[in-house]
This record gives structure tokens, C-alpha cells and sequence, in this order.
């Protein structure tokens, strides 16, 4: 199963100190939020090579808990076309230095286009001044293709079944597929 790794590539809205410091690869540059403040904020996601992704899919969050007394969580959402496809989970955040959230989330948006991901982080702790929240260096998504792409042999455009390509990764493009087919007695490949 060929993969492609994707980082956050833009920052869509929301209202974290330095957003821009989550969007590419893992860095230690982390968001500015201190204290006692609580965000909202969301990043879209890099876009994959034209093909199918598969459903099963995972993300890496990498997080830290800003210095301060309690433990921040990080509430995560799946957003595709500016939609919310729903909560991924809730992460309570407990290193100073950084920890790596990993969550599986069903892609069902085939192309992998226009994915992003939502965190709202809230902060905890004693008075105000003293509480903890959560930040961010990256985004990391494992984005794993299909087998294979297209329609099989035959392919309807519009106004006639016509012959489709089959093709599958072979681990730097896609390239035909081998076709088999049962002859009763033995399988042969479909020329």
C-alpha cells in the first residue's frame, strides 16, 4: 500500500497565537499560546497526488503542554470541504517537551482533497494566570492509496461502455495492471 506523508500547509481560521508554526514538518517551532488562554483554530492539510486514497487513514499530532499548572486537553475534528466530519477524540496533553498524538480517522472523501483538522485547545490549572495550555509543531498524515485505480475493463462516459485501464502502485507511479481472469481451469491474463 503506496503512502504519502502530508503536513498542514495553511492555517484556515481560528485564533492561536503563530498558527503558521504548525504547518510543516516536525520542528520544535511550536504556537505561542501561554497561560491561561484556550483556542480554537484550524489547519488544512497537505494535497495528496491525484488517486484514490483509501478510507483508513492516520494522523500525528504533535503537541506540548505550555508551562503552568494542570493538564490542558486538545479537542480534535475532521473537516472535509469545510464540512465537520466529526470528533476524532479528546487528548488530554502531558509533556513539557512534546508528544506525539497518533489517531486513526476514516477518510470517505476519495480524493483526498480539502482535508483539514480542527483543535480546540483548553487550558486548566489554578488562577488564571497560572494554567496550562495546550501547542502545536506539526501535523503529520500517513495518507495511504488504494491498490488500485480506475473503473476496471469497461468504463461508462456518458454515452458508451468503453475500455477502462486498470492500474496499480508500483511504488513511484501508477503504472497498467496485470488482468486476470478464471477459465474454468486455470486463470489466464485478459490481454
Amino acid at each position: 500500500m503506496p503512502i504519502e506523508i502530508l503536513n498542514a500547509i495553511s492555517h484556515v481560521a481560528g485564533s492561536v497565537s503563530t498558527p503558521n508554526n504548525a504547518n510543516g514538518v516536525v520542528n520544535n517551532t511550536w504556537t505561542s499560546d501561554t497561560d491561561n488562554i484556550s483556542w480554537t483554530s484550524r489547519w488544512r492539510l497537505g494535497l495528496p497526488p491525484e488517486g484514490t486514497v483509501d478510507v483508513a487513514q492516520s494522523l500525528l499530532i504533535r503537541a506540548r503542554k505550555q508551562t503552568g499548572s494542570g493538564t490542558p486537553s486538545m479537542l480534535v475534528t475532521l473537516f472535509v470541504n469545510d464540512v465537520d466530519q466529526g470528533w476524532l477524540g479528546t487528548y488530554e496533553i502531558t509533556s513539557l517537551t512534546g508528544e506525539d498524538i497518533e489517531l486513526p480517522f476514516d477518510l470517505l472523501a476519495r480524493d483526498g482533497k480539502n482535508v483539514s483538522i480542527q483543535i480546540e485547545a483548553v487550558s486548566t490549572g489554578g488562577n488564571p494566570a497560572s494554567r496550562a495550555t495546550v501547542q502545536i509543531d506539526a501535523f503529520v498524515w500517513t495518507c495511504s492509496y488504494a491498490a488500485f485505480e480506475g473503473s476496471g475493463f469497461k468504463g461508462w462516459d456518458g454515452g458508451a461502455w468503453v475500455d477502462g485501464l486498470l492500474k496499480k502502485w508500483d511504488g513511484g507511479a501508477w503504472v497498467p495492471a496485470r488482468v486476470m481472469r478464471w477459465s474454468g481451469s486455470d486463470w489466464v491474463e485478459v490481454p
